[in-house]
């Protein structure tokens, strides 16, 4: 899809390839497991590898590509308002009230609202749309500075030590117990994070024809198997040529319809196969219902 997309050179320029990962358990390698596991399946394509870039750097990418392509990104600004007119005689059926960092208000007709504003999704809030899901009771640590995460399982005892308020100097020392007998070095560490794991998917990804979901506005999840953008570039990339082709005409509305049921289903193999990841990276045996949820119907 970023080859398809002329994003892939760009990426390729700054992340990672990988084509194995090593495991170690009591400072000994265990084969057979982590990532290599995943790479060895991808065997019909010449994207036979994963390719490792933050965040931080893909999101450029993507921000620069869109000014290429004649867009503009309008940040920072919050969402505070939005009205469906369903009778509206004309397609401009949504009305947004978005306030910038000055405070300022503005006012934006739309004849579509896609919301990509994350887990805490204002769009979903305003449209109404249930959440559904859980939190669970497992916390992890992230630190970070923008070329490179360090994650770990937050054990009950730990937390109960520590708890959310978990000093950066503490979540290093820590990181640091959790390698030995392996030596890790910080240079920098521009955020550190403590986050309770939570599994969620929107109800629906349409809402009254005109109310879209895509990424983690539509499904939450830990970042066990790092999907998190993964799933995200695939729904922007199944809803896109959809809206695209609605707004100039190629096909009627209901193609939308069958964005929601594409990707409602491929959140729900997501967040089946994240309840067995996040019980094992968290130390927890999963239940059998778990495993046997995980299995995909659809590709």
């Amino acid at each position: 899809m970023l080859d398809q997309l002329d994003l892939y050179d760009d990426m390729a320029q700054v992340g990672l390839v990988g084509r194995r990962s090593v495991t170690f358990k009591d400072g000994k390698q265990v084969g057979g497991r982590g990532w290599t596991k995943v790479v060895e399946g991808l065997t019909d394509t010449f994207f036979d590898f994963s390719l490792n870039i933050r965040l931080k750097y893909s999101e450029g990418i993507l921000r620069r590509r869109n000014t290429e392509l004649g867009g503009t990104v309008h940040a920072l600004v919050r969402l505070v308002d939005m009205l469906l007119d369903e009778n509206a005689e004309d397609e401009w059926k949504v009305t947004v009230t978005c306030a910038d960092f000055a405070g300022e208000t503005h006012r934006v007709r739309a004849k579509y609202v896609v919301g990509c504003d994350g887990g805490s999704s204002e769009v979903r809030r305003l449209a109404g749309i249930p959440f559904e899901g859980e939190d669970k009771e497992d916390h992890w640590v992230a630190l970070d500075h923008g070329a490179t995460r360090i994650g770990y399982a937050l054990s009950p005892a730990l937390f109960a030590k520590y708890g959310r308020k978990m000093s950066q100097e503490d979540a290093v020392k820590e990181a640091k117990a959790a390698m030995t007998p392996f030596e890790v070095e910080f240079e920098t560490v521009d955020w550190h994070t403590v986050y309770g794991v939570k599994q969620h998917v929107a109800a629906r990804l349409q809402d009254r024809e005109r109310i879209l979901l895509a990424g983690d506005a539509a499904h939450t999840h830990s970042s066990g198997s790092a999907q998190g953008m993964n799933t995200g570039t695939h729904d922007a990339v199944s809803l896109g040529w959809r809206l695209a082709g609605v707004l100039n005409g190629w096909y009627k509305p209901g193609v939308l319809a069958s964005y929601s049921t594409e990707r409602k289903v491929a959140a729900d193999t997501l967040i089946a196969n994240d309840r067995v990841i996040s019980a094992l990276i968290s130390g927890h045996k999963p239940a059998s219902s778990e495993i046997e949820e995980r299995t995909p119907t659809h590709c």
